[in-house]
Order: C-alpha cells, then sequence, then structure tokens
C-alpha cells in the first residue's frame, strides 16, 4: 500500500529561491502537510527541534498546525541576507474564535550543500 504523504506534488517548489520564497514554501509545506517538501526546504536540525523524526510525527503536528492556521494571514515584514545566512521576519495573524492572535516568527535560514536555501530554525518572538 502506497503512502499518500509519498505521493503529494513538490513541482510547486521554487527553484533556486531566494530565502522569502522559501519560508512562503515552508508554510505552505505545513499547510498542505506536505512532507517531501519539508525534507526539501529544511535541515536536519530544524526538524529534530521541532521533534519531527517520520513522516507519522510531521502528520500529526500538521494536522494540529491546520486546525489553528485555517484562517491564517501571513506577511513578510523584514528580510537580511548575510553571506550564506538569511533571516526571514514573517506575522501571522490567525482567527480563533472572534479573537485575533497575531505572532511574529523569525525564520533562520542557511545555504545548503547545493547552493539552496533551506529553512534551519523558527523562533516564535
Amino acid at each position: 500500500m502506497s503512502d499518500p504523504l509519498d505521493e503529494k506534488s513538490i513541482d510547486w517548489l521554487p527553484q533556486n529561491g531566494t530565502p522569502v520564497e522559501i519560508v512562503n514554501a515552508y508554510c505552505r509545506a505545513w499547510d498542505e502537510a506536505n512532507y517531501r517538501a519539508l525534507l526539501w526546504i529544511t535541515t536536519a536540525h530544524l526538524l529534530e527541534s521541532l521533534g519531527i523524526n517520520s513522516r507519522e510525527q510531521f502528520a500529526d503536528s500538521a494536522a494540529d498546525y491546520a486546525e489553528e492556521a485555517e484562517s491564517a494571514q501571513r506577511m513578510v515584514t523584514d528580510f537580511t541576507i548575510d553571506g550564506n545566512k538569511a533571516t526571514v521576519v514573517m506575522v501571522e495573524t490567525v482567527l480563533d474564535g472572534t479573537d485575533y492572535i497575531t505572532d511574529t516568527l523569525t525564520y533562520g535560514l542557511v545555504v545548503d550543500p547545493d547552493g539552496d536555501w533551506v529553512v534551519d530554525s523558527v523562533i516564535a518572538n
């Protein structure tokens, strides 16, 4: 029996993407519970820090996230590039019942051995 997580497309991932494009792809990977995409655009360090060691753990985490972030609105407010490191700051607003909750997230990116940007850290400010 095939694993439906293996069948999700990653054709939409940006080729040689900018740090902002990679962060947007990271958010989309979570929104779509696309484990293959997540593996392409993150480091092992990030996955370990998130406690994601398998497709199943990601599927569970993505399902929880989807419930919270169904109404998410995201906006990049700042980004910097310094050599092979980059920082992208994004404000995410979600509707929780009748209240809007806003979080500021700082994404740290590094250049992988293939020369592509990948997400290495996510910090809620």
